[in-house]
């Protein structure tokens, strides 16, 4: 299955880190692949607060996949553990991961390219710590001593 990959590139990670392509057997097809799994992620992430997929893709949204996707192949296909503790690639995920961390929760702004704040979706205001129904709203037709006496009168029937 192939997961979208609309919120960064494979130009963008080879910016991002020039030697994945020279140095490893990474391929354009691995790149888009891991671009598509920290996509999903974040759309995961970010899904009860905004209106996902994300079209034009807002700038840190792009930085997070980006870096997010390069963690991921550097930690799965590139680097060993001894290299990767020596890079700064474990400090730019956790940022990342952070700020979606704060945008999930309200607590950080997403803004668009042209500056704009992005607007919250209605599902929002939803909380999430309970089960959601599509009856919420509707008012019972059975009241409480209605429920009561029916109760009673099957459970010694």
């Amino acid at each position: 299955m192939t997961l979208p990959c609309s919120y960064s590139t494979v130009g963008k990670i080879f910016d991002t880190y020039p030697m994945m392509g020279s140095v490893t057997n990474i391929t354009s097809a691995h790149i888009a692949g891991a671009i598509g799994a920290e996509q999903a992620f974040v759309d995961a992430k970010l899904a009860a607060r905004y209106a996902i997929p994300f079209s034009p893709v807002p700038p840190l949204l792009e930085t997070i996949v980006t870096d997010l996707a390069t963690f991921r192949l550097l930690t799965q296909r590139v680097f060993t553990q001894e290299r990767m503790n020596q890079s700064t690639w474990p400090d730019a995920f956790k940022r990342g991961i952070e700020m979606l961390e704060d945008l999930a929760a309200g607590s950080m702004a997403l803004v668009s390219g042209s500056g704009t704040v992005i607007a919250e979706t209605a599902g929002a205001t939803i909380d999430t710590a309970y089960p959601w129904s599509n009856t919420m709203a509707s008012t019972p037709t059975m009241n409480e001593g209605d429920w009561f006496a029916m109760t009673v009168a099957t459970s010694y029937a």
